[in-house]
């Protein structure tokens, strides 16, 4: 996926995304605010400085201008988020207070504008041909503590990972591992290693791939999908399962023919067993065989589940 329109995505509209000084105001505004106090430019700004305000007036700090930028910004975000943040007349100046109950209210936000922050970083790593040291921790298994050689970034389904080789202590170096960034736990880091690049057209298997995982004994397969009715294959072609699908059967319902096939050349994987299945009876496959196999052995194991006894 393009790197540009992954790193807009997570830029848009997201105040937390700021860098230097006008960044770490926002963090400092946002901070007093959700403590709940009423806070006042020159708290902010006296909270910057360290405790002691570094001017003997407010207006004539460094950054009291882009102060006057980040205060409006940071509550325009609150409030277009349904938060409330009440304004204080003080004299000449306002005071703003956050009125609510969660203690982190823009944490999404502020999440997203982390995974800028590491995309930026292992964009840089990838550029300069570096590697990097960080705590990975997938779903549903231990942090592992790895050497990564960052490749390339990936995007799918809202989500950004990164390939590349994962070395771990004791252990071979791990080729096509890809991280998810939003499972990165703590600090990326510095690493002595030297960087592993990547093999030519070692990456060539994204283009046929639904999601990330390579499956080990995956082969390159057409797999034909038939839509069982109108509404389905409407979905089918407004938003297609991969790249390479193609219409091979149209339906034509003036003449009562309800079903229409569609082909995609794809390694098979998991996340495209997911696709499929939540179509629910709707969409069936029919080649390979193989294939078709894997995915009544799903519906027959979630429909055992479903008939069992047990509450």
């Amino acid at each position: 996926m393009n790197g540009f329109l992954i790193k807009n995505a997570l830029m848009k509209n997201n105040i937390f995304t700021y860098e230097g000084p006008r960044g770490e105001l926002v963090e400092t505004f946002y901070q007093l605010l959700i403590s709940g106090k009423i806070v006042s430019y020159e708290m902010i700004l006296t909270k910057y400085d360290g405790g002691k305000l570094s001017t003997s007036k407010v207006s004539a700090h460094t950054f009291y201008k882009t102060l006057k930028h980040v205060v409006p910004e940071l509550v325009d975000t609150f409030r277009k988020n349904g938060l409330s943040v009440i304004t204080i007349p003080s004299g000449r100046t306002t005071n703003y207070q956050y009125v609510g109950s969660d203690k982190d209210p823009l944490k999404n936000i502020r999440f997203k504008a982390l995974l800028k922050e590491r995309y930026d970083t292992i964009s840089d790593c990838i550029n300069m041909r570096t590697a990097i040291r960080l705590t990975y921790w997938p779903f549903n298994r231990k942090k592992m503590e790895i050497t990564f050689h960052p490749h390339l970034l990936y995007i799918f389904n809202g989500r950004f990972f990164a390939f590349g080789v994962s070395e771990m202590e004791g252990k071979e170096p791990f080729r096509k591992f890809s991280i998810a960034l939003d499972r990165i736990n703590g600090d990326i880091r510095g690493s002595g290693a030297k960087y592993i690049p990547a093999e030519v057209d070692e990456y060539n298997f994204l283009a046929h791939l639904v999601g990330v995982r390579m499956e080990e004994t995956a082969k390159l397969e057409t797999i034909r999908l038939r839509a069982h009715d109108q509404y389905t294959f409407g979905r089918l072609i407004t938003k297609p399962l991969h790249d390479s699908q193609k219409i091979v059967q149209k339906p034509n319902w003036k003449e009562g023919k309800e079903t229409g096939d569609v082909e995609i050349q794809v390694y098979p994987n998991v996340e495209l067993v997911g696709q499929i299945l939540s179509y629910g009876s709707t969409l069936e496959v029919i080649s390979p065989q193989e294939f078709r196999e894997r995915i009544r052995k799903e519906l027959e194991f979630s429909l055992n589940r479903y008939n069992s006894s047990e509450q």
